[in-house]
């Protein structure tokens, strides 16, 4: 796979030669560098709009909303290892995968999600209030207001059908996805490589906007929608 998405003001993501570049607010970065890290680099697969499919495996997803399932976020490792479960035990080759998801015009960050015959399924990334929050921003609303967040927090009860709500083959195309075939154990230690490589989580390009020295912590924003 070669490609270069421009994303305007000489920011991009390029993949070529088999390296994963980016360039957002003028910084440059490698995928499969120190600061963002993925099990095998020279392995890496990336997952876009272009190159996925959605309308497969509506049976699962019709399992998932008939069971118990509750949408957790900020717990991608465990999330994606649940959905890998449910697809092997029904008899489909599924593969966990772990590395970094771009998730519009901001820094990517370390996730994990599942991937069945080159398509994305992931129920950690609720897409329904992501497009509202898109929609507030260009709205030029304050994200972090009383009631933006409440509307968001809102949104994110629609979990059914999963289908609609979430990741479900075809990624969006503001997304990009990076990484390779992986368990969850590897997942988490390659977080802790990333954030150790920049010697503190408010140091990561990705995470500077969380405080210093935990980087298990909630972000600012889930502290806000805890408390909408």
């Amino acid at each position: 796979m070669e490609f270069n998405i421009d994303l305007g003001e000489g920011d991009y993501y390029k993949v070529s030669n088999g390296k994963f570049s980016f360039c957002l607010r003028g910084e440059k970065h490698i995928i499969g560098s120190k600061l963002y890290p993925v099990t095998a680099k020279d392995k890496a697969s990336g997952f876009a709009n272009g190159v996925t499919e959605g309308f497969h495996h509506l049976g699962i997803a019709e399992m998932m909303n008939n069971s118990n399932w509750e949408f957790k976020s900020g717990y991608c490792y465990t999330n994606a290892e649940v959905l890998h479960r449910v697809f092997n035990e029904m008899g489909i080759d599924a593969k966990y995968y772990s590395g970094w998801v771009f998730t519009g015009l901001s820094m990517p960050i370390h996730h994990a999600w599942v991937v069945v015959d080159g398509n994305v399924y992931d129920i950690s990334i609720h897409m329904t209030s992501q497009y509202l929050m898109m929609e507030q921003a260009n709205q030029g609303l304050d994200l972090r207001s009383k009631e933006a967040v409440k509307a968001v927090k809102e949104s994110m009860s629609k979990t059914n059908p999963i289908q609609d709500h979430f990741v479900w083959g075809k990624v969006p195309d503001h997304m990009f996805y990076v990484g390779n075939e992986d368990t969850p154990d590897s997942a988490r230690k390659n977080y802790a490589k990333a954030i150790n490589a920049s010697g503190d989580v408010s140091n990561h390009p990705s995470y500077n906007h969380m405080k210093k020295g935990n980087m298990y912590e909630a972000s600012p924003y889930q502290k806000a929608l805890d408390k909408a």
